[in-house]
């Protein structure tokens, strides 16, 4: 339930806004920002989609680090694009 009702709320804040795929990032969701006024997008918490990779595509930690780090955190795509949450410094993870 929680997935599909993120995607209600984002798409009433912002139809533009962009979610990751595929949903079991869901879960990673921990709100939602203004980038500019107007542009909500999604936040999600990067500890969060590492595990979820780790689970989801049976990676070990190291592997799900570096896809997620490549694939997820390096891709801007526009104004839409979601925020990332690092709750701890980098170099202490």
């Amino acid at each position: 339930m929680k997935e599909r009702q993120l995607r209600i709320e984002l798409a009433e804040l912002n139809e533009s806004a962009l979610i990751l795929e595929p949903d079991y990032y869901d879960e990673a969701c921990v709100g939602f920002a203004e980038r500019h006024p107007g542009n909500w997008v999604a936040v999600y918490d990067v500890d969060e989609l590492i595990n979820a990779t780790c689970t989801e595509e049976e990676m070990t930690y190291e592997e799900a680090v570096e896809y997620v780090d490549f694939n997820i955190l390096g891709a801007w795509l526009g104004d839409c694009t979601p925020i990332y949450l690092q709750k701890r410094c980098p170099e202490h993870v």
